[in-house]
């Protein structure tokens, strides 16, 4: 006769790694419209990712005009990435941060017209999480 005994799994945490992935999305002056353009490079990424644990967009503009429309177009630039996120996949709604840093934290000089392109962007961090295999 054979005696049969439970064999329980064992619950050992799966690794995990969290990782981030960038993207720059570029906006024109003085605008906080999303270009197709903008649009097929969140496509991309979001097509690229693996499981999102958490999204930071933060809306960015260059030196020219006065701080605080600068620091309403940097969220209108933000928001804008945000709901075309939240309505390409809706999945991410709960995960978004918006943040908006006006005229501040530049990437390039805004000395010459490209330099001040550069800098109106809104920066899209995507904070994953993805399984280490031994």
């Amino acid at each position: 006769i054979a005696s049969v005994v439970p064999v329980t799994a064992a619950t050992h945490p799966v690794p995990q790694v969290q990782t981030s992935h960038a993207i720059i999305v570029p906006f024109a002056f003085g605008s906080a419209r999303l270009e197709n353009a903008a649009q097929a490079r969140l496509d991309i990424a979001l097509a690229d990712i693996g499981a999102v644990v958490s999204v930071t967009v933060t809306g960015r503009t260059d030196n020219t005009g006065p701080a605080a429309v600068n620091e309403a177009l940097a969220l209108a630039r933000a928001h804008a990435v945000r709901d075309y996120l939240g309505k390409t996949r809706p999945a991410l709604a709960a995960a978004l941060t918006v943040e908006a840093q006006g005229a501040c934290c530049f990437v390039a000089t805004n000395d010459t017209p490209v330099g001040r392109a550069q800098n109106r962007r809104v920066e899209v961090v995507f904070h994953t999480s993805e399984v280490v295999l031994p």
